[in-house]
């Protein structure tokens, strides 16, 4: 039982997170280039607003050019982020220029945002603004660039963006939504959090159920499912203990366990449950042919960690966990059956026994 406490401390560790860069070796080339370009730009991790006027309406007006002014400069303030760029920045530079005002004023003429934006395209290239604002000037962009985009760090982020998004939308008249990478992956992460352990919940159940049909006893099913728990034990223990993110590369490994680990306690619990309706008691029902079957689990989980962990080979962090955490999961549910079960079986046996001599 110490081992499982010890299982227990570490899996207590394992978090939900996730971050590109740990996608990538050290030394690999993209994640160089990543962390150089992010250092350089301070920040290339996207975390967007989409602005939109209200139908039949477009955003070149002085009073919808000061409320996204607005919504940036508050944007701006948020942890994490570096840069924030958007349509009334380069209007704001084009008036100062044009009129002489004082840096960062918009314009207050309702003719002058679009004049502006003309003068520019009559000599420039009028797809310059196309991130910025759309062709009809419904709809406008502002793009934060975050120092991060680990999960753990930007979730608060991206969380204190909606609700401001929220109340500038109520506030201005205008309709705003949150997009880009950063939210994209804060989005499926949530969804990963929140459902993770109720799928794996449910998978449990029904292999429960499942166990029950067939030993129609919750003794001997509930048995029967000590090695899939002490497999799934060790593979969130592993996480732990080693930092691995329970992210959606390595979410599958603990349903993947879930199958390994209950294959093991059904051998197992299948014949010991038939040496026992024949007449043995628990020592002799574990002697025998049922050292046969323990054998065979072994080696049918040692070849299949064995296989597993060859996928560590590859060069890519997320097979390494996959295979590292699946390989894990087997050998886990292995000890769970070879070890858990007969010293749970030992335990009740001595139990039964001092009961009947206390009777005696």
């Amino acid at each position: 039982m110490a081992v499982i406490g010890v299982f227990g401390f570490y899996a207590g560790h394992a978090a939900f997170d996730y971050e590109r860069q740990r996608y990538f070796v050290d030394d690999d080339a993209v994640r160089r280039a990543d962390i150089a370009i992010n250092e350089a730009l301070g920040g290339i991790n996207f975390l967007d607003v989409v602005v939109q006027a209200p139908a039949g309406k477009d955003l070149l007006t002085p009073n919808a050019l000061a409320q996204i002014a607005q919504l940036r400069n508050d944007m701006q303030r948020l942890p994490l982020v570096a840069k924030v760029s958007g349509i009334d920045q380069y209007l704001s530079l084009m008036h100062s220029v044009l009129t002489g005002a004082a840096a960062g004023a918009l314009p207050e003429s309702v003719r002058a945002p679009g004049q502006y934006l003309f003068l520019y395209e009559a000599s420039g290239a009028p797809e310059d603004f196309k991130q910025e604002i759309s062709y009809d000037y419904d709809k406008a962009l502002l793009r934060a660039q975050l120092s991060t985009d680990r999960y753990s760090a930007t979730s608060n982020t991206v969380a204190a963006l909606e609700s401001m998004v929220g109340s500038w939308s109520n506030e201005s008249g205008l309709r705003a939504e949150v997009s880009g990478r950063v939210a994209v992956n804060n989005g499926w992460m949530d969804q990963l959090a929140n459902n993770h352990f109720i799928g794996l919940g449910l998978a449990s159940a029904l292999v429960l159920f499942t166990a029950l049909i067939v030993f129609r006893s919750f003794v001997f099913a509930a048995l029967a499912m000590m090695p899939l728990v002490v497999g799934v034990l060790a593979v969130y223990a592993t996480m732990g203990l080693l930092g691995v993110d329970i992210a959606p590369a390595t979410s599958m490994t603990t349903a993947i366990a879930t199958g390994l680990g209950v294959d093991f306690g059904i051998h197992l619990i299948s014949h010991l449950r038939r040496r026992l309706a024949a007449g043995d008691d628990i020592a002799t029902a574990m002697q025998g042919d049922y050292q046969v079957v323990a054998r065979a689990c072994f080696y049918s989980a040692v070849a299949l960690g064995v296989a597993l962990a060859v996928i560590c080979i590859s060069s890519a962090p997320p097979l390494w966990w996959f295979g590292m955490l699946v390989s894990v999961g087997a050998i886990g549910s292995l000890f769970g059956a070879l070890v858990i079960v007969p010293g749970l079986l030992a335990t009740a046996s001595r139990v039964a026994s001092w009961r009947v001599h206390q009777h005696a």
